[in-house]
């Protein structure tokens, strides 16, 4: 297919996405720089994987104020930093 038929076919398709939504492209590159860039603060089911041990073991972490969490409106969370530190003591 030639450049220019390529590029046609490009507009065209962008012309027919619904309002509001995006390229796949665009898509994917946002959530490239999604998962590039880690979250701030993470669930407990989500530190236990990232650790590789149980919800138990990080909730027991977090009772003997080994593993420091916050509560977001209600929600529990490990801020990112809290798990780096805990991992690299190892306690």
């Amino acid at each position: 297919m030639s450049k220019h038929l390529l590029e046609h076919a490009t507009s065209e398709a962008q012309d027919k996405l619904p309002p509001g939504s995006s390229s796949p492209e665009a898509e994917s590159s946002a959530e490239a720089e999604r998962q590039a860039t880690p979250p701030l603060a993470v669930t407990i089911p989500e530190a236990a994987r990232s650790l590789r041990v149980g919800k138990t073991t990080v909730k027991k972490a977090i009772a003997e104020n080994k593993l420091r969490s916050v509560l977001i409106f209600g929600s529990r969370r490990i801020p990112w930093t809290a798990l780096k530190e805990f991992a690299e003591r190892g306690t």
